[in-house]
């Protein structure tokens, strides 16, 4: 049964070895040939398996709790992207014949002697206060970065500080985007004019959007409570309504193999498209349906869904939220049936090609009425 020294030579190249080792507070000499950069790193682990705490976040020592500790009955707890850490660091593993856990559900491997001493101090640092509220405060910023898609340094500051209740500091906050490995594969940052901006990892066009953010300057953020902002730090994540149990219904008939994968791309693609045609495609790449009524079915499913999701450029608003408040108080009321000696009139409807009510700057059309 192979050791954390033997897994290392065989599965990372000395920069890697060196890396983990300057991540973990391990000082390793360039000048060391490979073996005694692993040795080292390996004998220090041993002796001081806490220092796992300066890479991993909370919920990686917890899903490496779960393996280590071979309780298969608690997996549903953690996802695939809670591993990172712990396979960064090679204390697991999917390629040397060592101990072998889940079995039932595909190969992932450890050595034993790394299990032995890391295992016992695993429960300590889940009991650690310090270390669940950086936790709490990692699913904060990825949450709210997943509900607005881009914030000012100041406002995400403000945002976080509205649901722990010791405040951090906003030095604090740029820490976590520069040196918490689970932040940083969720988020990123950018200038924009004036403004430090954190934006969510999906975005490409990251200015694109803030211009949009900061056109609506009438429009004041969307509230949020905590739990539906530490929800949105999923990396699945999608807006679960009514419309996306329906489609979940649909996936399901259709036998579609991970469906809560396909509901977040479909999110992710009515937050930055237009109109639905993009997750349609999406759809009928997984799905053949039978008929166009299917078809013409699943499409107004989308535009409802479109609809209700609360939407980046709207600063976390939906478009029907948006209507209700700014639109529909310009309407003026009906004529009273019973009133002959005035007339009034319904103010129209925003016409597609008249100013946007949000204030955006953009035609009716290519901004809130888009669906």
């Amino acid at each position: 049964m192979p050791t954390y020294k033997e897994i290392l030579l065989k599965t990372r190249i000395k920069n890697e070895i060196l890396d983990i080792g300057d991540d973990l507070g391990i000082k390793l000499k360039i000048s060391d040939k490979k073996e005694a950069c692993a040795h080292l790193l390996e004998k220090t682990l041993l002796e001081k398996p806490q220092l796992i705490r300066n890479v991993l976040s909370y919920n990686e020592v917890y899903a490496l709790s779960i393996l280590y500790g071979g309780d298969k009955g608690k997996k549903t707890g953690f996802t695939i992207d809670d591993l990172d850490g712990p396979f960064y660091l090679g204390l697991l593993d999917m390629s040397i014949d060592s101990a072998i856990i889940g079995k039932d559900d595909g190969p992932i491997y450890f050595a034993k002697n790394i299990r032995d001493s890391i295992f016992p101090i695993l429960g300590k640092l889940l009991a650690n206060e310090a270390y669940k509220r950086a936790f709490e405060i990692e699913n904060l910023i990825i949450g709210l970065l997943t509900l607005y898609g881009a914030l000012t340094h100041d406002k995400l500051h403000k945002l976080i500080n509205q649901f722990i209740e010791k405040p951090v500091s906003a030095i604090d906050i740029v820490s976590y985007a520069q040196g918490n490995r689970r932040v940083i594969r969720h988020t990123r940052v950018t200038i924009h004019g004036n403004h430090l901006y954190f934006y969510n990892s999906f975005i490409d066009e990251s200015h694109e959007l803030i211009d949009e953010i900061e056109a609506r300057k009438k429009i004041e953020y969307s509230q949020f409570t905590k739990s539906e902002i530490i929800e949105a730090s999923n990396p699945l994540y999608f807006f679960n309504d009514l419309q996306a149990k329906k489609m979940s219904e649909i996936f399901d008939k259709y036998d579609v193999e991970n469906k809560f994968l396909l509901l977040h791309q479909i999110w992710f693609r009515l937050q930055t498209d237009t109109s639905p045609r993009m997750a349609i495609d999406l759809i009928t790449s997984q799905i053949t349906f039978n008929g166009m009524e299917e078809v013409q079915k699943m499409l107004n499913i989308l535009m409802e869904y479109g609809n209700n999701m609360p939407k980046w450029i709207l600063k976390g608003h939906s478009s029907d939220s948006i209507f209700e408040k700014i639109e529909k108080p310009r309407l003026k009321p009906l004529p009273d049936k019973h009133d002959t000696t005035t007339f009034s009139f319904i103010k129209p409807r925003t016409g597609r090609n008249e100013p946007c009510p949000c204030g955006s700057g953009k035609k009716y059309k290519n901004c809130c009425g888009n669906n």
